[in-house]
């Protein structure tokens, strides 16, 4: 550091003075530190020389030079760190595009698993499985292409049905199709103990009275895993054509 005298040349009075190291300022050794006062970032320094008192302008040329030296390092630092953020900023969208991209190209090349299961080999049921088969395929899910598709029937057996039940819960399928009633209360018994697998049902008379969790006034109040739609039948309506057909019925059977 440099020190300058503002009341004659330094080292006046015939004083020797021999510098020493004193809060990293060189000092003189008869030189006592008093008040400080600070002017154009210098600091204004009152000591006592020999009883005297003395000013001294203390001039940090070092620091200053280290300050200057720090402001310009923090000056690259901080153009590096905008350049940086300006650069990863605009590789985002492309980043998360070839991500989505990715993604897509993996679905894509998935073969799902589905299980189509039937009661019986009906001419009603055969149309609902053409159905179901032919709108996959119109969306891009054809059999041995991207639809690995197996079909299961029970041929109007109870006893198999439930055994089908069990194999496709337990077949590690992606999704599970059933058409009729019965197919949809087998497997719907043995998905709810099972995995859970998504389970789509159709050409169900009252899905309600199936007893599969569907609350009939709650249409959103079913198992989250399920899903499908029924065909009400007009029961009233088939009654009334009856007995206008026949003004004498009185027993009618079901069968």
């Amino acid at each position: 550091m440099y020190v300058k005298s503002l009341f004659g040349r330094p080292g006046g009075n015939g004083f020797r003075r021999r510098p020493r190291r004193a809060f990293g300022y060189p000092r003189t050794h008869e030189m006592r530190l008093g008040t400080r006062q600070y002017i154009d970032g210098r600091v204004k320094v009152i000591c006592k020389i020999a009883g005297n008192d003395s000013a001294f302008l203390i001039q940090p040329v070092p620091f200053t030079r280290m300050v200057d030296s720090f402001k310009r390092l923090f000056l690259g630092i901080a153009l590096i760190a905008t350049a940086s953020g300006i650069l990863l900023y605009s590789d985002l969208r492309s980043r998360n595009r070839s991500q989505q991209h990715s993604r897509q190209a993996a679905v894509a090349e998935k073969q799902f698993r589905v299980a189509l299961v039937e009661h019986a080999s009906q001419p009603a049921l055969e149309d609902g499985v053409r159905g179901v088969t032919e709108a996959l395929a119109a969306r891009g899910y054809s059999a041995g292409g991207r639809l690995l598709l197996r079909r299961y029937n029970a041929e109007g057996d109870w006893a198999i049905a439930n055994s089908i039940a069990k194999d496709v819960v337990g077949g590690n399928y992606d999704l599970i199709v059933t058409i009729s009633t019965p197919s949809l209360q087998t497997v719907a018994n043995a998905n709810k103990f099972g995995s859970k697998i998504p389970h789509v049902f159709g050409l169900v008379s009252d899905p309600y009275s199936a007893g599969v969790g569907i609350n009939p006034t709650n249409h959103l109040d079913h198992p989250p895993y399920m899903a499908g739609y029924g065909t009400m039948q007009p029961v009233a309506d088939a009654f009334k054509m009856a007995r206008q057909t026949r003004p004498e019925l009185k027993t009618v059977g079901l069968v």
